[in-house]
């Protein structure tokens, strides 16, 4: 369950905030995601997106170690 607050901010109960962000990304990488997104890997784009983006910060993190 998410709380969307007049700030643009969502909350969801474990008190997760999420930010609204925009961002413009290669058209090839689009469609792809679509396709993930049609196969119900993610439930939706932003959902891809975060995957990936956290993805990306432990791959970083464990190179720092």
């Amino acid at each position: 369950m998410c709380i969307k607050f007049y700030s643009g901010e969502t909350k969801s109960m474990n008190v997760m905030v999420k930010k609204r962000v925009a961002i413009t990304v290669r058209e090839d990488l689009v469609d792809w995601l679509d396709k993930q997104v049609e196969s119900m890997r993610f439930h939706n784009r932003s959902h891809g997106i975060e995957y990936a983006l956290q993805k990306l910060k432990e791959t970083n993190h464990n190179k720092k170690q």
